[in-house]
């Protein structure tokens, strides 16, 4: 289309290009805004104002998006599709059209899953709060509530920061989508998981460091004595027992390695499947299996399969299901 068309066009009433002179993003175009009970009586009122304007073609995608290669073409169609969006925004309540606003622009934004999830949630309670719906025996209620739950799956996911983005396309491709809870659930459990990976794991140098300046005592003693130096059947390290290990029990909290160490130091993830994770010192060996909110603990030492529920307890609130 050349400049010469486009002005031929933009004089057209016939034309959906066209815009009167009075036209402007400020107008209202129906006299009740839409507050979320009076959506169908809005809806038809809206469908004929636009309709008379010449512009429902741009709601319903019958108008096509011109070539972006012919800037004229491509600027005519973006004025009057934003001059549509405007008349479409100025009739609705300011609240919804907030609520709108906030649900579209929500991401994640490196916050913790739960604070995402929490702010997400109270966006739809509170745009829900809006409108009340009738129960009906047709089916068409039932058929909506589904659509609802697959847009807050999708908000939910597209939300999420670009490190989940192999995972959001894991559970896109689950037929049918999984509920919002469900799925909240399975990405919450895989920040977990990431943050059991992240714990750094102490050196047995540095741990057996540690454990000899705390027993400097017991071991100068013992030298004097010509004792044999105590040693642990758990780490098989010298001067301290099983009792008092705390690559077993965990460090106490004046420790400098407290945060890092405890119970979950020494645990390898494996590189065939992320969920396992694995201990082995000495002849003790433990091993725990993560999927989504189940935790599988095995291995040969009783002593340290406990200290690890005790750890994770701690930490993640876990319920123990006794054994298999």
């Amino acid at each position: 289309m050349g400049d010469s068309k486009s002005v031929e066009v933009l004089n057209d009433p016939s034309s959906p290009f066209y815009i009167h002179h009075s036209d402007n993003p400020g107008m209202h175009l129906v006299s009740t805004p839409l507050t979320g009970n009076n959506y169908s009586t809005w809806s038809r009122s809206m469908r004929i104002a636009l309709s008379a304007k010449n512009k429902f073609g741009f709601v319903d995608g019958s108008v096509k998006k011109l070539s972006d290669n012919k800037a004229t073409e491509a600027a005519l169609w973006q004025c009057c599709n934003d001059m549509g969006l405007m008349w479409i925004l100025n009739s609705v309540s300011s609240g919804l059209s907030n609520s709108v606003r906030d649900i579209a622009r929500l991401t994640q934004n490196q916050m913790s899953m739960s604070d995402y999830y929490s702010q997400l949630k109270g966006l739809w309670n509170e745009l829900s709060s809006y409108g009340s719906h009738k129960n009906c025996s047709c089916g068409a209620m039932e058929d909506r509530n589904e659509k609802e739950e697959q847009n807050k799956v999708m908000q939910f996911l597209m939300g999420l920061d670009d490190s989940y983005a192999t995972m959001r396309g894991q559970i896109l491709l689950v037929k049918p989508l999984p509920l919002v809870l469900k799925v909240f659930s399975m990405v919450n459990q895989e920040e977990k998981q990431r943050g059991i990976a992240a714990i750094p794991q102490p050196s047995v140098e540095g741990a057996a460091m540690a454990v000899q300046g705390g027993r400097g005592n017991q071991h100068s003693r013992g030298s004097q004595g010509n004792r044999k130096p105590l040693h642990c059947d758990y780490c098989d390290m010298d001067h301290h027992t099983r009792e008092t290990c705390y690559q077993l029990h965990g460090y106490p909290e004046d420790h400098r390695l407290y945060k890092t160490g405890g119970a979950f130091a020494g645990y390898t993830q494996s590189k065939a499947d992320y969920s396992l994770f694995t201990r082995k010192v000495g002849k003790p060996f433990t091993a725990l299996l993560i999927y989504v909110d189940d935790i599988l603990i095995t291995g040969n030492d009783m002593t340290a399969i406990g200290s690890l529920k005790s750890f994770l307890n701690k930490r993640f609130r876990i319920k123990d299901l006794g054994a298999l």
